[in-house]
């Protein structure tokens, strides 16, 4: 295969599909993002990726025949082995083989992989932002949903079903509202851009015609003082802490690296939220623990799924830690001592 080729990234989200081309050195040589359709058929988003892809390709001057890898984020579970979408809510899609769709409309020989999206921005930031320095790290993205994907010893951890990382689903109370999972008092209820423009709206907070307002306004309200924004985010901030707060006992973490739209949201949204996990970890983890915001915004999961596109293909190595890929299907970590 040739290093002088390209690698794609997709990063396919509920409002936006964002698509990038690198050099296996990992310098970007196209980007762009478009609307995603609102109709969500398999085919037709596959139809789009690639049409988009094409389009950036004509731009540097290449085309489909080019490409040496193509990597896909997508949300909700994936199995690495066949590329195959188990459950994503937010597309209506459950066992889809998706990168078997997008084989199909590439040239013969090209690999493609498909995971989770909140793992490919993981992947991104480890690689080139604010997780460069980690071994051991919890990426977790505030949208749309709340999600989460770990590096562990320096590797990534799947779980057994190539599942780990649900934090939105970590249930704060079983009575609650009802989740698009089934179950009941999610966390991403409470603490995801969803659950803001909802708590907004029940403030009685919106825009100056009356519509309701996106929680990127909620936030922009609150960075100018409006008290009723700034309590909403104030409360989501609270909610997204038990969760983080939970993983960081657990687990032990360096650092918890946070993005997404929520993360931009300023001190109105990171005050709350450093305050409230400072005080829900053991002592050990307040001494230790890092917050911090994702460095790459909106381009990590293009560069995180380009990269583990080149990672699976033998093109690029990670130059620290493990460099071993998990197995498909099996836990990174076997238990230690007795």
């Amino acid at each position: 295969m040739k290093r002088d080729g390209v690698l794609a990234g997709v990063d396919l989200g509920g409002t936006n599909l964002r698509a990038g081309l690198i050099s296996p050195e990992g310098q970007v040589l196209w980007r762009h993002a478009v609307p995603t359709p609102q109709r969500r058929e398999p085919e037709r988003i596959a139809d789009t990726i690639v049409h988009v892809l094409e389009r950036g390709l004509k731009e540097i001057g290449a085309d489909k025949h080019h490409l040496i890898g193509v990597g896909a984020g997508i949300t909700g579970p994936v199995r690495r082995e066949g590329g195959v979408a188990l459950l994503s809510p937010n597309f209506g899609w459950r066992d889809v083989p998706f990168a078997d769709l997008l084989r199909a409309r590439l040239p013969a020989g090209v690999p493609v992989c498909v995971d989770n999206d909140v793992r490919v921005v993981m992947y991104g930031e480890w690689q080139f932002g604010a997780g460069r320095d980690l071994a051991n790290f919890m990426c977790v993205t505030v949208g749309t949903g709340v999600g989460a994907a770990l590096l562990l010893n320096g590797r990534p951890y799947y779980g057994v079903w190539d599942a780990a990382g649900e934090i939105g689903h970590y249930i704060l109370d079983p009575q609650g509202p009802e989740c698009g999972c089934g179950n009941r008092g999610c966390l991403e209820q409470y603490a995801s851009a969803s659950a803001v423009e909802r708590e907004a709206a029940r403030f009685g907070l919106s825009r100056g015609d009356g519509s309701p307002m996106s929680a990127a306004e909620v936030a922009a309200a609150a960075r100018a003082g409006e008290p009723r924004a700034q309590k909403v985010l104030a409360r989501a901030a609270a909610a997204l802490a038990q969760g983080l707060a939970v993983s960081a006992n657990l687990l032990s973490l360096e650092s918890i690296i946070i993005g997404g739209g929520l993360s931009r949201a300023g001190e109105a949204f990171w005050g709350p939220l450093r305050r409230e996990v400072g005080r829900r970890v053991m002592p050990i983890h307040r001494r230790r623990l890092e917050l911090v915001p994702a460095a790459l915004g909106d381009d990590a999961g293009v560069l995180g799924a380009a990269w583990l596109a080149g990672w699976q293909s033998g093109l690029i190595h990670p130059q620290r830690y493990d460099t071993r890929m998990p197995a498909t299907g099996n836990s990174t970590h076997g238990r230690e001592g007795g």
